[in-house]
């Protein structure tokens, strides 16, 4: 093989490795901006539940929750498109001219949750209206003399860890009726932690367009003024 047939092959190789990177950079943006990787996340942390509950993973369970999850972060994706031009333009561009459409899909999603949580389990029925219900009144000020619960320090990152903890425990527990409150209860707190760590590391990316909306996040209340202690050493 010549030297020129070397370069060209390289050069081929170099185009075929910088497309399948393209590819998978795109395919990985239209899961986030889409909200499907958020859904899958759901899907796997109930079907992580259901084994640490000690209990056959239930696969309606998870559907359900990825549903839910699916709908919910569409939804809110939606309210805050504003804040998405700070944050993350591209899931801007990805809604622009597309809210009737995510609108759409979302109830949709979420109307088909609902279907399969009454005809697979009926009793969760009130768990998977958790997310929808403090998702509305995160924003809503019920008495006035009382702050919105947006308005209060660290409380998105507790509201969002309680509905996660809620819908992936609950959700497949409320199918076994042999499992003790106690199990329950710390596959809960688990669950909660988790989902609690995940969001204050999901903020450490949106702290930007957080404090612009006034959105009092940890990262936001200690901010990224003061020098890692061991520049100052």
């Amino acid at each position: 093989m010549t030297i020129v047939e070397e370069c060209h092959m390289i050069h081929l190789s170099h185009k075929y490795c910088r497309d399948f990177c393209r590819i998978i950079y795109n395919t990985f943006s239209f899961l986030a901006v889409s909200s499907l990787f958020i859904g899958c996340t759901g899907f796997f942390k109930t079907y992580v539940g259901c084994i640490i509950l000690g209990v056959a993973p239930s696969i309606s369970a998870c559907i359900i929750v990825f549903l839910i999850s699916f709908s919910v972060y569409s939804l809110d994706k939606v309210a805050d498109i504003d804040k998405d031009a700070v944050n993350m333009p591209q899931r801007q561009n990805f809604l622009s001219g597309r809210k009737r459409l995510v609108l759409a899909y979302s109830l949709a999603a979420y109307l088909l949750a609902i279907l399969l949580i009454l005809v697979y389990n009926p009793k969760a029925f009130p768990i998977a209206l958790v997310p929808f219900v403090a998702n509305a009144f995160y924003g809503m000020k019920p008495i006035s003399k009382l702050p919105r619960l947006k308005d209060i320090p660290v409380m998105k990152n507790f509201i969002v860890a309680i509905s996660w903890a809620l819908i992936t425990t609950l959700l497949p527990a409320t199918q076994y009726t042999a499992l003790g409150a106690v199990n329950i209860g710390i596959v809960l707190y688990f669950m909660l932690i988790k989902s609690f760590v995940n969001t204050v590391l999901y903020d450490v990316r949106d702290v930007k367009g957080d404090r612009e909306n006034d959105v009092k996040t940890i990262p936001v209340i200690i901010g990224s003024k003061k020098p890692p202690l061991c520049s100052q050493l």
